[in-house]
């Protein structure tokens, strides 16, 4: 299919410089002639790897800001205030150790990510994560199959 798409373009080129200009069928062959630009915008891998990135950035982010726009109150915990007392962690100490109360304080800060307008924080953070190790990523594998390629091409002693 690609074969007969290039040989009517290169056609239409050849006949045009001769003065003869055969149509060509922009209805079979006009998607094919734009997918394939678009394939060779994506070839380059740098640029892959930028605008691949840059959707992950986008799409994160438009979320994260969705979601601060659109958050509510949290709800209130109504066992919150107990918590917070310090009869409730002088009995966690008593039965658990300081691990107990470390393990509830780490739970209760992981709980409250989760919600509302953190939510929206915690998105953004993830995202930039996810964006940043992929970029890394990416660029890494790059670099290493240009090393080899370049190894590869260098003439045997």
């Amino acid at each position: 299919m690609i074969q007969t798409i290039n040989r009517s373009i290169f056609a239409y080129y050849i006949g045009s410089q001769h003065g003869q200009c055969p149509p060509i069928d922009k209805s079979k062959y006009g998607c094919q002639i734009h997918a394939m630009k678009i394939r060779s915008i994506f070839t380059d891998p740098a640029t892959r790897c930028y605008t691949i990135t840059t959707a992950i950035m986008v799409a994160g982010l438009v979320s994260a800001a969705v979601i601060y726009l659109t958050a509510g109150e949290t709800p209130n915990d109504p066992f919150a205030e107990f918590e917070k007392s310090k009869k409730f962690a002088y009995e966690l100490e008593r039965m658990g150790g300081k691990a107990a109360l470390v393990a509830n304080d780490l739970n209760t800060w992981f709980a409250g990510l989760w919600q509302g307008e953190t939510l929206a924080f915690t998105v953004a953070v993830i995202t930039i994560i996810i964006a940043a190790g992929y970029y890394f990523i990416a660029t890494s594998v790059e670099e290493e199959a240009r090393s080899k390629s370049k190894e590869n091409s260098l003439p045997g002693d």
